[in-house]
């Protein structure tokens, strides 16, 4: 009965523990919490637009408007904000399936 007690805690402390793998064959990038920038803050970048790290590396939200996002929605904030997200790349961009600002992060 322990050992069956101790597999299903480490199974539910591993759903919670917001992995940030990346499916690099199908592009799937998991939920987890993630930097987000105005590209004006990011010196590869250098010109505003919303921006997600993922695995490291700034990629543009491309569904920012149907995510309620503005063009430029963390210019006034250099030093960024954090998102709950998870989503997929398409054409070198970041597609969210779920995305919510984690506000006072």
């Amino acid at each position: 009965m322990r050992i069956l007690m101790t597999i299903a805690l480490t199974f539910a402390l591993a759903a919670c523990s917001g992995d940030d793998s990346t499916d690099t064959a199908s592009g799937t990038i998991a939920a987890a919490v993630r930097p987000v920038h105005c590209g004006c803050h990011i010196d590869s970048i250098g010109k505003c637009g919303n921006y997600i790290e993922i695995d490291g590396s700034p990629l543009e939200i491309a569904n920012g408007t149907e995510l309620g996002l503005g063009s430029m929605e963390w210019c006034s904030r250099p030093e960024g904000a954090t998102a709950d997200s998870a989503g997929h790349i398409e054409d070198g961009k970041f597609v969210a399936t779920t995305f919510l600002e984690r506000k006072g992060d």
